[in-house]
């Protein structure tokens, strides 16, 4: 998150207004603590005033604002209809409130909002609408329509953020109904588990949930695989791993990625390639197991050396310092080197992820 100016910029408003505190592991709790500070203590520290009488009564509104927007698919709002947005949820809080100044005070004040076109309004991160739009739904009761967008990306970070609200005995519940909306629903229900901040209240029950999601992931991957349709089983394990970190299609995995990939997730993904790819002999060309063997066997090599240009000539990937580019000429058939699918995994990264993964694989034993 501190990658970003803008968060980093509140994340150290924070810390400043309570040095004594650590700052809050979860990001939920940081978007409140961020919140709470700019609807409250901050303006209160200036002795500015605000429309309405409390930092919840202001949060309640850009609520409603937030969930719209989702609703909406929306990143920003001309001003009249966020002022239209606005008004009725002013009007539950309180009546005589007026749109205009509680715009004005939303952006100049709690810098929550900004305008960044002209008469445009927007939250100033993304998040915020997410995180806001999650509690709306919350407070309203409507967990239904999460339900009905659990296939729409616009929504997945609000479901997500909306599960990290939910009590252990609940998130069950949610999660396996989500889950049961379709295979291509269980990657969302699986990462709902995974970012749950209290992981060891969940019952076992849910715990048992949780391990029983996991291979489900994996079927669309195995079919690919008992059909040798290995290009698509490379973009379906390149998808997976992206999922279970986190991140967005397209992205690549850093080192940091893999040292902490979890270990269920690399043996069933290793499990699946080793057990379909065997040539007439009986051996495994293909896994990371196998790409794992042949960095022992170059020397473990944990910079960019010769030893590291080696294990890329071996497995059939191009030398380049940085990355393996998707090439249609590489070979993808069990005529191809061993070790040299998946691949997916490294386009785009240091090719020393090779070097992470292979740390990982070894202390996931």
């Amino acid at each position: 998150l501190a990658g970003n100016p803008l968060m980093l910029n509140l994340i150290a408003w924070v810390h400043w207004y309570a040095p004594g505190d650590q700052l809050p592991r979860e990001r939920g709790k940081l978007y409140q603590s961020i919140c709470d500070l700019q609807l409250g203590a901050r303006p209160t520290a200036k002795r500015v005033t605000m429309l309405l009488d409390s930092a919840q009564e202001r949060q309640q509104v850009l609520q409603g604002l937030a969930l719209t927007m989702v609703q909406q698919e929306a990143i920003q709002l001309e001003r009249t209809e966020i002022l239209q947005v606005l008004t009725p949820h002013l009007q539950a809080v309180d009546d005589s409130a007026s749109p205009k100044q509680f715009l004005k005070d939303a952006t100049d004040i709690s810098e929550l909002l900004y305008e960044p076109d002209r008469e445009e309004y927007a939250f100033s991160h993304l998040s915020f609408r997410n995180y806001f739009a999650a509690l709306e739904i919350q407070r309203i009761e409507q967990e239904a329509q999460l339900f009905d967008q659990w296939r729409n990306d616009q929504w997945r970070e609000t479901i997500l953020l909306y599960s990290t609200l939910l009590k252990p005995k609940h998130l069950e519940a949610f999660v396996r109904r989500g889950g049961e909306l379709g295979e291509d629903a269980i990657a969302l229900a699986y990462r709902c588990f995974q970012l749950y901040p209290n992981p060891k209240k969940l019952p076992t029950g849910a715990e048992a949930f949780a391990d029983e999601l996991r291979p489900q992931r994996y079927q669309q991957l195995e079919t690919y695989l008992q059909n040798q349709q290995w290009r698509k089983a490379d973009t379906e394990t390149y998808k997976l791993m992206i999922q279970t970190v986190n991140k967005e299609f397209g992205q690549y995995l850093s080192v940091e990625d893999l040292q902490t990939f979890p270990c269920p997730d690399l043996r069933i993904l290793d499990d699946l390639w080793l057990k379909y790819s065997k040539d007439s002999s009986g051996n495994s060309k293909f896994g990371f197991s196998v790409q794992k063997q042949i960095w022992i066997e170059c020397g473990r090599p944990m910079t960019y050396s010769d030893d590291l240009q080696t294990l890329c000539h071996r497995v059939g990937w191009r030398t380049d310092r940085n990355l393996p580019h998707n090439n249609n000429n590489l070979i993808f058939s069990l005529n191809a080197p061993a070790g040299r699918l998946p691949w997916g995994w490294v386009m785009g990264a240091p090719l020393l992820v090779i070097s992470s993964l292979a740390q990982r694989l070894i202390k996931c034993n």
